[in-house]
């Protein structure tokens, strides 16, 4: 079944309506998305812990130093390892998600920019039920090269997505929930 947007590959970010606590101030990776649903990767939790810190049989460097991410509330026990990939003459973005060791071995690291990042779990979404949110106001899509470069991580990340592209919803997210408590 076909989704009527497909936003496979864009930027979701979370709104002040999104009240779930899984999912503030987040920005995730889509991906897949179509009329079966939606798969993404939260890229803005990180665990402040590195693979070499977990009992894993992980061997090359690249994947032990690399850091890890709470990825989203679905299936936590299972760590992804994926490769970042910015080709830097046609300002490209690639993600190669699920990745083996031997699948990172063979990437050409000379001709782009390769950042390994590893998630536990992910964020996924019912049929139609993303759309559903989209269309709510709970997350806005954006295209990933609005973080082409952008070195912050956790909430900064949000912070400077957010700054880039809906300076607006700065403003709203500081006000409190209840306008009671001004």
């Amino acid at each position: 079944m076909e989704s009527p947007i497909n936003l496979t590959g864009k930027l979701l970010v979370a709104t002040p309506k999104l009240r779930d606590p899984c999912f503030t101030h987040t920005v995730i990776l889509l991906i897949s998305c179509n009329g079966l649903g939606a798969t993404g990767i939260v890229l803005n939790r990180p665990l402040k812990r590195s693979v070499d810190n977990y009992d894993l049989e992980y061997k090359l460097p690249t994947v032990l130093d690399s850091p890890v991410y709470q990825g989203g509330p679905i299936n936590t026990d299972e760590l992804s390892v994926s490769a970042w990939i910015w080709h830097k003459n046609d300002r490209l973005f690639e993600l190669r998600y699920n990745l083996k060791e031997e699948d990172i071995e063979a990437l050409d690291t000379e001709r782009n920019e390769i950042q390994i990042r590893s998630f536990w779990g992910h964020a996924s979404w019912g049929p139609f039920q993303l759309i559903a949110e989209i269309l709510n106001g709970m997350w806005y899509p954006v295209k990933v090269g609005t973080i082409f470069g952008m070195k912050e991580r956790g909430e900064d990340l949000w912070r400077a997505v957010v700054e880039k592209t809906n300076p607006a919803m700065l403003m709203l997210n500081d006000f409190p929930d209840d306008p009671g408590w001004n």
